[in-house]
């Protein structure tokens, strides 16, 4: 016999979880118990829920496979919302356990949901309120429902496009005791495996046929375990490749890197989209950080293929596909390979050559950004392509949203073996310290390498005693720039005053050294004219490091997709392959390879 808290546990650890992230509480002390006395998953505390959550996502960003976070009833649950969010929006497998009230003391074992705010102490509707941010939610009233409900949601999490699920505990249930062996199971149904060979040959025919094709590689080819196939798959066809978001499945400096999409692309990448007349997307959510808000706009001359394997996503309304193909990402991109081998598919080398030469010739950090303010304060694009130069074989970076994000995503270039993990759908400011933690129990003694704003770094500060604790190789790198970049930009274009975006107009920050100094870390300051010599310095170090960098806080996202107010007071987004600062337009021509509509 094993409580049910027990079952858990040992059911998980028998799927081969092996990593939790925990915040204790009394709702949940048999979970509790039962997670300490299990030897196969290993425990990392957080300080805050939130966090918890967070460091799951950096943990299966890494693996591809899921974590347990496990927290209390009530604010301990709400707490984790945030982070839970995020890994439903970018498809990323978890495993979400939560206590309860005991079942007597709960609205709804008095049919009383929606009319008593609450019976018992911490109860709260965390699964109504979850059900929203996650693939399953679910309270296991009855002690024989576990094996089932268990069973069911390691499926639902792992299987077709990842994401979180949430179990839901109440503590008189986590204590009670069942026989395994005698626990109803979910019912097995085995689906037959789906045969891809027509519609893969006729996407290689489409390939064949297209002048200038396309391969869009997103993060999802990461969690369809499909990486090393896609990249054989676009090497055997010479194909360009342009990046959703993944920095590392088609590196900078690889013959087919065309450049990125979207908000957080290049200005090589958006012109050389707009340039074709294919796009394959593979593994790619249509988040609007990759559409824009101009979508009708993306991919204008090109037909678009998008293989997806989650119908619900063909219905948001800045769906790209032309045309579906409803398939898991991992067997159609196998598929595919095999068809263009028989077909004898091969891209024209003046295609890949033409996206190429727009690489080269619209850098990501062009000369003037390479600047230093009278202060001596860096440019941040600057300083991330001068970071990234330095990086060490194995580094696996995790930079935060807003600045931190946006100048990784343009201005970084990794080498193999590098990782670069990052959410779009969500997009929380406090991300990257816990990420970078879960990112640190994933990675086998590899250096992470942890990018966050100032403002961002304060919503989660409080793991750095999580970092010191466990000694975790993270070197963190503070953007000092004053507060909320993005949004005080934002704040300039739309209106003539700031609130709430740094020191000038209501929004303090501490001493980052004292900060340091108060949880243990060593801290290291990068300014003035020798800055390159000091981040080689600090970058010959392991970690753990706190390191503040002075930058630019004037710097603007650069390029960028314009947007612009019209008189009656409506925002209207520009084409991607029109970004600002705007080219001259006789320059702008001569990359395009159909007449420019100037909308700027």
């Amino acid at each position: 016999m094993l409580t049910v808290a027990r079952h858990v546990m040992d059911f998980l650890a028998g799927k081969g979880l092996s990593q939790a992230f925990l915040f204790t509480g009394g709702m949940a002390m048999h979970l509790n118990d039962a997670l300490a006395s299990e030897d196969r998953i290993r425990t990392v505390c957080c300080h805050h829920e939130q966090a918890c959550a967070l460091a799951a996502e950096g943990y299966a960003h890494v693996t591809g496979r899921p974590a347990l976070v496990l927290v209390t009833a009530g604010p301990g649950a709400l707490n984790a919302l945030t982070g839970v969010f995020g890994a439903y929006t970018d498809g990323v497998p978890m495993i979400v356990v939560s206590g309860q009230s005991k079942t007597e003391t709960t609205c709804a074992s008095h049919g009383l949901v929606g009319e008593v705010r609450q019976i018992g102490e911490q109860e709260a509707q965390t699964i109504p309120m979850a059900r929203y941010v996650v693939k399953r939610a679910v309270t296991i009233h009855a002690p024989e429902c576990v094996r089932h409900e268990m069973e069911r949601a390691w499926h639902e999490a792992t299987s077709g496009r990842p994401g979180p699920v949430w179990i839901e505990i109440p503590v008189d249930v986590q204590g009670m005791c069942v026989d395994p062996e005698k626990l109803p199971a979910m019912p097995v149904v085995t689906e037959p495996a789906q045969d891809l060979s027509a519609v893969a040959d006729a996407t290689a025919q489409a390939l064949a046929a297209a002048k200038r094709p396309l391969l869009v590689a997103g993060p999802g080819l990461r969690m369809a375990h499909a990486v090393e196939d896609f990249r054989s798959l676009a090497e055997s066809l010479h194909c360009p490749v342009l990046c959703a978001g993944t920095l590392d499945i088609i590196r900078k400096e690889h013959p087919l890197h065309a450049g990125g999409m979207g908000n957080v692309g290049t200005r090589a990448g958006n012109i050389n989209m707009q340039n074709a007349d294919l796009l394959l997307f593979l593994g790619v959510t249509m988040h609007l950080t990759m559409t824009t808000y101009n979508w009708k706009a993306l991919g204008k001359n090109a037909r678009k293929i998008v293989v997806e394997c989650d119908s619900s996503e063909c219905r948001r309304p800045q769906y790209l596909g032309d045309e579906t193909i409803l398939a898991e990402t991992g067997p159609f991109v196998r598929a595919l390979a095999r068809a263009c081998t028989e077909r004898g598919v091969v891209a024209d080398s003046w295609w890949l050559n033409h996206c190429r030469q727009r690489v080269k010739l619209l850098p990501t950090v062009p000369a003037h950004l390479r600047a230093r303010t009278p202060e001596g304060r860096i440019n941040p694009y600057w300083f991330a392509e001068e970071l990234f130069a330095r990086l060490h074989d194995g580094d696996i970076v995790v930079p935060g949203n807003a600045s931190a994000g946006v100048t990784a995503q343009q201005a970084g270039g990794l080498r193999p073996a590098q990782r670069l993990i990052a959410n779009f759908g969500s997009g929380p400011m406090g991300m990257a310290l816990p990420a970078a933690v879960g990112a640190a129990c994933a990675a086998d003694g590899r250096r992470i390498v942890c990018l966050d704003g100032d403002g961002s770094f304060m919503l989660n500060m409080q793991e750095l005693a999580t970092v010191r604790y466990h000694d975790m190789p993270i070197i963190l790198f503070i953007y000092n720039n004053d507060g909320y970049m993005s949004i005080r930009q934002t704040q300039r274009s739309f209106f003539r005053r700031q609130i709430g975006t740094g020191p000038d107009n209501g929004l303090g920050f501490p001493q980052y050294e004292g900060l340091a100094a108060a949880f243990g870390l060593p801290y290291a300051r990068i300014e003035g004219e020798d800055w390159q010599d000091q981040l080689t310095q600090v970058l010959q170090e392991r970690g753990p490091l706190l390191v503040e960098a002075l930058l630019d806080p004037e710097q603007g996202f650069e390029p960028k997709i314009a947007s612009c107010r019209r008189e009656d007071g409506r925002i209207v987004s520009l084409p991607p392959e029109d970004m600002s600062p705007f080219l001259d337009a006789e320059e702008l021509q001569g990359h395009l390879l159909f007449p420019l509509d100037r909308q700027s």
